[in-house]
């Protein structure tokens, strides 16, 4: 279950980096306030480049074998996690706000965060085979 969910989750966050940067450019690197959305998603260049390489961390991971993809799955959880609280307790706060979190992406992080987790915990449970 990690290594699907590394993969799966790994090319969906490279992906939102990759299209990220061709809505962005590279400006707004530590702007709270672009007006550059994805749906409901603010963007601004440096949550870009988080995604992308968390994404990153994500696929390798998926590659690696299943006693190492657990823990790799479980800390990217908790950054997601971290992030979810942040994208509430940041919106509204240029000044730390560095990746210009909102709302959407404390929902997004949140429900990232805990699915990895899930997945982490599964693959701990799951019989040897």
């Amino acid at each position: 279950m990690a290594r699907g969910f590394a993969y799966v989750a790994g090319f969906v966050y490279v992906v939102l980096g990759v299209v990220g940067f061709a809505v962005t450019g590279f400006e707004h690197w530590v702007e709270a306030d672009t007006d550059t959305y994805i749906a409901w998603f603010r963007l601004n260049s440096t949550l870009n480049l988080v995604h992308a390489a968390l994404g990153t961390v994500l696929l390798w991971a998926g590659t690696e074998p299943p006693g190492a993809v657990r823990p790799v799955v479980t800390t990217v959880g908790l950054v997601f996690l971290v992030f979810g609280v942040a994208g509430f307790a940041l919106t509204g706060n240029a000044e730390w706000n560095v990746l210009a979190l909102n709302r959407a992406d404390g929902v997004l992080y949140l429900a990232t965060g805990v699915a990895a987790l899930a997945a982490a915990r599964d693959a701990r449970t799951a019989p040897a085979t």
